[in-house]
């Protein structure tokens, strides 16, 4: 007999986290259990958010992002998948 699935939460990628709505939703997210990856240009500029998601729930994933950039999209994508499944 097979040991039960582990259940795996589900995975939310807030773009413009470091501020704002951004902000807000990924604390949100965080605070439902979700896995986050949180993206912003500045990635320093993140550490405020990742610290209020962190008291909400789990610690979201900080990437720096330019989504007018798809290598950018594509990095975070990935990153995301990685660290967030």
């Amino acid at each position: 007999m097979s040991p039960p699935a582990l259940p795996v939460p589900p995975v939310a990628v807030v773009t413009g986290a470091n501020r704002g709505i951004g902000r807000a939703i990924t604390v949100a997210f965080a605070a439902a259990g979700f896995a986050v990856a949180a993206s912003a240009r500045d990635p320093a500029s993140l550490a405020d958010t990742v610290a209020e998601a962190e008291r909400a729930g789990p610690t979201p994933v900080p990437v720096a992002c330019d989504v007018r950039d798809e290598a950018s999209v594509e990095a975070l994508a990935a990153r995301a998948d990685r660290r967030c499944g």
